[in-house]
């Protein structure tokens, strides 16, 4: 977990607009009058354009170190970039402008909603509720940036209000919270992290210190890996505001920050408001994108049988491609490998192990060398007398929706054919069955007391029986 920044409830804090020091007062007034001329005019300015005041340029001032020509090359370059996008008008012609603007504004789980403790506005995000697969067959990667801008206009107009109402200017911000529950390999999607790192991209250069807190909450173990990638995207003054907590520590971490009543119901708060029309929440649900649309990754429940494995087929049509999975077992754990199938053979090319996938999923992902047809194996022959419920998902990622990321995460490569080290399903059988495979271990001791306890009460029947069939035969010898 990550410290949460501290807090003052009572004025701005040092370096923001209200609290400045006489040098930064100093270099403010500087800023100020060098940009006339460079910034439009309020007054014939459209109604939700942008205002270079004295908030807004501390904000600048902020992102740049006190540095005047720096921020004054900031500046320069944000006029010209929201002219060409025409962002000063976006909040009155997003819905024409924009194809399915409408459906993917009502589609995805985020909304401005109540306020901290301090009386800043919360936007509140489950981002791991977006399927990323159906999004893109949907809507391009345009439009989704053009959404994101829409969005921080929302917000920067909401900081406008807010900042009225208690009186701190425009250097007021918005308080993010961001719920990771849910968040599994399907989102290491890679259109949506480059859309991502595009977006983190124009809020570091266009929209400086408009945030004053971010905190990530129920962050699971796979959330570190997502974190290595964005984070070398983000401004280390936003790193700075970030607290990440995982699903057990937030509300202790935050209790000093937002009011439990505040946060919607569906992100472990308390509001059950309505502010969200059509699903009848404070936020919609997100989900599968756009109608008619098959979510081809929904998780299947198997059952495995005591004594016995399951093997699903794996189809890879390209080399380069990567399979990618995610299962849960109902308790207690659940052998897997995954097996490449060539003909009659079959040759392990993810390494054979014992999984206990939960109460947290087991997630992976394997990049293949080879096409061809491949098998996620699910052994439960260890188990003298329980069946396995074992609810999975998995996909495959062509090479084009992997690109360069498959070096810098570090992915297991399949070994090519001719490579040493691999052995057949038949050879790895007759380790296990001679107890000689490492990866097996001991089963749990629950398991292991209940299949003992199975195992003599058979013996005492057994035994009862022959007494018996003894008893009787001295009988008629009598």
């Amino acid at each position: 977990m990550e410290t949460v920044p501290s807090t003052s409830f009572a004025k701005p804090a040092p370096g923001f607009y209200g609290n400045l020091s006489e040098d930064q007062n100093a270099k403010l007034q500087e800023l100020k009058s060098v940009v006339i001329g460079i910034v439009p005019d309020p007054a014939s300015a459209p109604k939700n354009a942008r205002v270079y005041d004295e908030p807004m340029l501390t904000r600048f001032l902020r992102a740049r170190s006190w540095d005047v020509n720096a921020a004054l090359n900031m500046i320069k370059a944000d006029v010209a970039w929201r002219k060409a996008n025409k962002v000063d008008t976006i909040l009155d012609e997003y819905y024409a402008l924009f194809p399915r603007a409408k459906e993917i504004s009502t589609y995805w789980p985020s909304v401005l909603h109540g306020s901290d403790k301090r009386g800043m506005v919360m936007y509140c995000e489950r981002i791991a509720q977006v399927d990323p697969k159906s999004v893109f067959a949907n809507v391009n990667r345009e439009n989704l940036v053009s959404f994101h801008i829409w969005i921080m206009e929302n917000g920067e107009k909401a900081i406008r209000e807010g900042a009225r109402k208690v009186g701190m200017g425009c250097d007021y911000g918005i308080v993010m919270i961001e719920d990771l529950t849910g968040l599994g390999w399907r989102h290491m999607h890679t259109g949506a992290l480059n859309a991502l790192k595009e977006c983190l991209g124009i809020d570091t250069q266009y929209y400086p210190e408009s945030l004053a807190g971010l905190y990530v909450i129920n962050a699971p173990p796979i959330f570190s890996l997502f974190w290595k990638i964005l984070k070398p995207f983000m401004d280390p003054n936003t790193v700075k505001k970030m607290g990440i907590f995982g699903c057990n520590d937030w509300r202790d971490g935050l209790k000093d920050v937002i009011d439990i009543n505040s946060l919607p119901e569906g992100m472990g708060g308390k509001c059950v408001c309505k502010q969200d029309e059509a699903s009848g929440k404070c936020l919609p649900v997100g989900g599968v994108f756009g109608a008619g649309v098959i979510d081809e990754n929904a998780p299947v429940k198997v059952s495995v049988s005591a004594r016995s494995h399951l093997e699903i087929e794996v189809v890879v049509n390209s080399s380069g491609s990567a399979i990618v999975w995610e299962f849960a077992t109902d308790g207690y754990d659940i052998g897997f490998a995954v097996l490449h199938k060539r003909e009659d053979k079959k040759s392990e090319v993810h390494s054979y192990s014992r999984v206990n996938a939960h109460p947290e999923p087991a997630q992976g992902r394997l990049l293949v060398e080879t096409e061809g047809t491949y098998l996620l194996h699910f052994d439960n022959s260890f188990s003298t007398f329980r069946k396995k419920t074992v609810t999975y998902r998995v996909f495959v990622e062509e090479p084009g929706e992997i690109g360069a990321k498959a070096e810098e995460l570090g992915l297991e490569k399949i070994v090519k054919e001719e490579s040493p080290g691999k052995e057949s399903e038949e050879e790895r059988a007759n380790k296990r069955n001679s107890g000689s495979v490492n990866q097996i271990e001991e089963s749990s001791g629950a398991e292991r007391k209940e299949e003992a306890e199975k195992e003599e009460g058979k013996k005492k029947k057994k035994k009862k029986r022959s007494s018996k069939r003894i008893s009787s035969a001295a009988d008629e010898s009598v």
